[in-house]
């Protein structure tokens, strides 16, 4: 066990990093296994939606530090080998269709309704802290 306190805290992080690393990879393993049992049975409909499942967990896995980003590459290179190989022709993933939501921008007038806009200086985050007064430089 760990005596200092920052030691205790390092502990304390890893057990939940190791959590977090353990449920991503049994993500992307057990959607691996899935996918494998589609191919070898043969069934292409599900088995593209399942491949862009795949892909999208594993470049997670990939992007969080999980994997190396070129196990990440191997893993889904040898998956499309199996699929191509098991159906006799080249099988494209299914990408998803992104909706883009529209962001609805306050008109200038509506949004001040004829009142003054005040102008504003910020001060340094420094002075900020310590509840100064912002102090302009000179000009030389």
């Amino acid at each position: 066990m760990p005596i200092k306190k920052a030691a205790k805290k390092s502990l304390r992080q890893t057990k939940k990093r190791t959590l977090k690393n353990k449920a991503i990879k049994e993500n992307y393993k057990n959607l691996v296994k899935k996918a494998k049992k589609e191919i070898t049975a043969k069934k292409k409909d599900p088995i593209a939606k399942t491949l862009s499942e795949i892909a999208t967990a594993v470049d997670k896995a990939a992007k969080r530090g999980v994997i190396h980003k070129n196990k990440a590459a191997r893993i889904k290179s040898r998956l499309m080998r199996d699929l191509n190989k098991a159906f006799d022709k080249k099988v494209s993933l299914v990408k998803r269709e992104r909706v883009k939501q529209e962001v609805k921008k306050p008109s200038s007038a509506k949004a001040t309704k004829g009142k003054p806009v005040k102008k504003t200086t910020t001060k340094p985050a420094s002075a900020a802290k310590r509840g100064e007064p912002k102090v302009k430089p000179a000009k030389k």
